[in-house]
């Protein structure tokens, strides 16, 4: 009785084997084949490493006449462009009706600026971060000085009262705060301004901006107002990693309109929009059905 036990287990072992050897071989294959069909792991099947992401944020400071600046980080071509709007932007609510930019954040807020604006030009913004120019300046005070030559922006009068008569001045993030909120500027003036100043202190390049501004950030957290979160910000910091990587050089400008004196209004063109659309991401558009097909009942 036993051999025969002995005898019908190993008969048994074996004819599994003989079942079991031929899957295992077969998925082991399989395994090694799907992994070289995937490639190596965060790259691209073309070879291109996968991209850190994209990010549109509404940067705003605070004030009687607040000032805005649009940001579109994009990993995937290395850009960091951007474009300055005064406080007297004409954007349209939710009724249609025609209000400023500044006006608006007066109301609602950053949130609601940075939505009517993404509505108004058909784009997508989706983080927003406002602070008092003294906040923005000590957060990125680790940024250094650099130099800002107004020529082609400021006429020889404005420049004057500035006390930039001498040529090209040299700022340090406080020094610029204070010459950006001095108000002697016409609002399309003060906005062509900021984007100069705006973009010599990116052009210190984006590991500065990652080690100290990142930093200055989150130092002054409790300061800002802002829908970041901590997430955020190390994407962001991976994102600007990557830009500096990529030799990212930034692009600062106005973004075109026209200016209405008498008003006091900066009213959106066509060329608004076509560049805003050009730069940031276009906002999805709803699915409309289509209307339903007339039949010969309805027309009777």
């Amino acid at each position: 009785m036993r051999a025969s036990g002995a005898k019908a287990f190993w008969l048994s072992f074996f004819l599994t084997l003989a079942v079991v050897m031929p899957l295992m071989g077969f998925f082991a294959w399989w395994s090694v084949w799907q992994d070289r069909q995937a490639g190596p792991v965060g790259t691209a099947q073309s070879g291109v490493p996968v991209s850190a992401g994209d990010r549109t944020l509404l940067a705003a400071v605070a004030g009687e006449e607040p000032a805005f600046v649009l940001m579109r980080l994009s990993g995937g071509d290395a850009g960091l462009r951007a474009v300055t709007l005064p406080a007297e932007t004409v954007v349209l609510d939710a009724e249609g009706r025609p209000v400023t930019l500044g006006a608006c954040y007066a109301a609602a807020g950053p949130a609601r600026a940075g939505a009517l604006l993404a509505d108004t030009l058909g784009i997508r913004v989706e983080r927003y971060l406002a602070a008092t120019p003294q906040v923005w300046a000590a957060a990125f005070e680790g940024l250094g000085q650099v130099r800002v030559n107004p020529d082609g922006i400021l006429t020889a009068s404005a420049r004057e009262v500035l006390g930039l008569s001498d040529g090209a001045a040299v700022l340090d993030t406080a020094a610029a705060a204070e010459l950006l909120a001095a108000g002697e500027l016409e609002p399309v003036t003060g906005a062509r301004l900021r984007a100069a100043v705006w973009q010599a202190f990116a052009l210190q390049g984006m590991e500065t901006l990652t080690r100290q501004g990142l930093d200055g950030l989150r130092a002054n957290s409790g300061k800002l107002l802002t829908n970041l979160s901590a997430t955020d910000l190390i994407e962001l910091e991976e994102l600007l990693e990557q830009l500096g990587a990529g030799g990212c050089v930034p692009e600062f400008q106005l973004l075109p309109g026209a200016w209405d004196s008498a008003g006091r209004r900066y009213e959106l063109t066509d060329d608004s929009l076509r560049l805003a659309r050009e730069i940031f991401q276009a906002a999805q558009q709803p699915e409309v059905s289509p209307p339903p097909e007339e039949t010969q009942e309805d027309t009777e």
